[in-house]
This record gives C-alpha cells, sequence and structure tokens, in this order.
C-alpha cells in the first residue's frame, strides 16, 4: 500500500484525455491527480480554442485535473497559465520531460535542461506573475544523469509548487532503468516536494524504490496503461475477475462513447481506440494475441464485436504483480 502517499496518473498524448481520465477515475480509481497531455504551439495574444479543447471545465474535474505546456517561451507559458486559471484550475505543470527527438532538438521538454540561463530566464518571467500554483516535470537530464544536479540548484530559487522526477536521461528515451538513486541525491539537494515517475509497474517495484528513496508522492505512467488496476492495487484494493471485467467493460464503452460521438468516420475512431489496447492489451494474459485481433478489425462494429469479445472471454491477469518486463512489445511496439 502506498501508505498515505499521492498517485499521479502521467500524461501521454493521445491516449490520456478527457474522456480517458474520467473513465479511469470512475472505473478504476487509485488516482488522486491526473495530468493532461501538454499544450504547445500557442501564438499570438490569444490561446486557440483547439489547443485547449480538452481541457474545457465542463469535461474535466478541476480538482484533479492538471493541464501541462510545453514550452521554452515565457510569454507562452503565461497565456496558457491565466487561460486555465480563469476557467478554474488551480495548477500548471511545466514540461521538462518529454524526451522525443522531434521535441527536444528543438530545445523543448528534455532538450530545454541543458540550457540553464534559458530555464532561469523563463521562470524569472514567469513566476511573479503566476496565479496558479507552477510545478515541473522533468528528466534527470538531457545526454547525462549530471545535468540534474545543477538544475536543481537553479529550481530551489523559486517556489514551485512540487517537482516530478523522472531520472532517466531524454536521449534514453524509455531504454534502460530508471535511476531510484539519482532521484535520492537530487531529492537530497531541495526542500521542495519531489515526486518520483519511472518504471512502476508493480507492488515489488514499489517496495524496491522506496527502499532507496522515500518521495513525497508517485508518478505512474505506463503500469497504469497496461493495467489499469495497478493504482488501486497499489493503495490495497482487492480486485475480483467479475469486478475487473465489469470495470473494463464500462471504461471501454465510455471510450467508445465519447469516440463515436465527437469522431468523424471508422478511421478516425479506430485511430483513438487502437492505440489505447496497444497498452491495456496487457492487462490479460495474451497481449500479443489481443493487440493483433484489435489492430486486425478495419471496421466500428468489427471492432467493437472484438472488443467485447476479449473484454468478456479472453483470461485477464490476477496476480497484483502485473509485470516487470520492459521491452519494445511491452510499449506497445508491435510487428
Amino acid at each position: 500500500m502506498v501508505n498515505g502517499k499521492t498517485l499521479y496518473l502521467s500524461p501521454f498524448q493521445g491516449i490520456t484525455d478527457a474522456a480517458y481520465r474520467n473513465g479511469f477515475r470512475i472505473f478504476f480509481g487509485g488516482i488522486d491527480k491526473f495530468y493532461c497531455p501538454y499544450i504547445s504551439g500557442i501564438t499570438g495574444h490569444r490561446v486557440s480554442r483547439s489547443k485547449v479543447r480538452d481541457l474545457q471545465p465542463e469535461k474535466n474535474n478541476l480538482a484533479d485535473t492538471v493541464p501541462q505546456v510545453l514550452s521554452k517561451d515565457a510569454d507562452e507559458i503565461l497565456r496558457v497559465a491565466n487561460h486555465i486559471y480563469d476557467w478554474g484550475y488551480t495548477e500548471l505543470n511545466w514540461n521538462l520531460g518529454c524526451p522525443f527527438p522531434r521535441v527536444a532538438k528543438k530545445a523543448r521538454g528534455s532538450g530545454l535542461l541543458p540550457h540553464l540561463d534559458k530555464i532561469r530566464e523563463i521562470l524569472e518571467c514567469v513566476m511573479p506573475t503566476l496565479k496558479i500554483r507552477f510545478s515541473i516535470k522533468l528528466r534527470s537530464g538531457y545526454q547525462t544523469h549530471e545535468d540534474v544536479f545543477r538544475i536543481i540548484e537553479v529550481l530551489n530559487d523559486y517556489p514551485l509548487h512540487e517537482i516530478i522526477l523522472h531520472p532517466r536521461t531524454g536521449k534514453q528515451i524509455y531504454r534502460g532503468s530508471a535511476q531510484p538513486e539519482i532521484f535520492k541525491q537530487v531529492a537530497g539537494r531541495t526542500t521542495h516536494r519531489m515526486i518520483y515517475n519511472g518504471d512502476l509497474f508493480s507492488n515489488k517495484d514499489l517496495e524496491r524504490i522506496k527502499a532507496i528513496c522515500r518521495p513525497h508522492g508517485w508518478m505512474v505512467g505506463r503500469g497504469a496503461l497496461r493495467y489499469p488496476f495497478l493504482p488501486s492495487t497499489l493503495k490495497g484494493q482487492l480486485w475480483e475477475e467479475k469486478s475487473m471485467r465489469k470495470a473494463l467493460e464500462g471504461f471501454h464503452v465510455h471510450l467508445s462513447e465519447d469516440a463515436l460521438s465527437r469522431l468523424q468516420g471508422r478511421v478516425q475512431f479506430l485511430d483513438r481506440m487502437k492505440p489505447v489496447w496497444a497498452y491495456m492489451c496487457h492487462t490479460f494474459e495474451e497481449p500479443l494475441k489481443v493487440y493483433r485481433k484489435i489492430r486486425k478489425t478495419h471496421t466500428i462494429e468489427e471492432y467493437l464485436t472484438v472488443a467485447n469479445e476479449i473484454i468478456q472471454h479472453f483470461p485477464i491477469r490476477h496476480e497484483s504483480e502485473p509485470f516487470s518486463e520492459r521491452n519494445s512489445v511491452l510499449d506497445g511496439n508491435y510487428p
């Protein structure tokens, strides 16, 4: 059990939208705070409605939802912050962790981490003006873990709400392993609230990391997407097969109805639902078989029939330690 600690859900572009977050809250539970996929590309003096459609207050529980911005521009961050403040949000998260090359090569996400002067310049401009709490999610560096020890000295000069640290470098993306020893060293050099993120797939992982460091809270990402019962399991809830299938069914109906209501045609619908299964297939005993059946569907009707068959009849993982394997198959990169 996560004795008194909080659990956050990491944001995933194209996956954890408002419908996903709301469905997860209703059917699986265990999450105390949901982080939204990042907003970027805010130009001019107005925030485009299309950029923040997923954050509309009527679609979200503002009490446990945190928008995130990906930017290297202080004015852009402030425009987003002011917009979501007017909508009633209480926190904005700055993404300094995205590892993907198309982002990092533009000195955004983890690509901004080597540029300490730019990070300080942005914070100097943003922090005195913000009306809401400001938190940061970051990797431990881009090329090397040594970056984070210089970065934390900069961050210590500002009243951040908290820092979420994934102790991998941006260059690693998801290769190798997260390094809780790095997290421990960084946490020892700051008084900020420190949240641990990275390679939390099971109770065993939680205990292994807790033996090394003691964060103020935990962020789960791929572990929760692959096995949505993980967060509540980490908090001590026990699931029976009947209740697991009922939760999966309700969650899937929730996502499907949302997609059918707002997307146009079978291509958009399937492009929305299939990536969810690239992760959720690991809830079942034979994930590759499950995903291949989903991937081969070509119509909405065929997809719904196959998905229902899987949820109702395919063997589900029952153990409280769902898996700790880390390879390309388990990250949804299927042949």
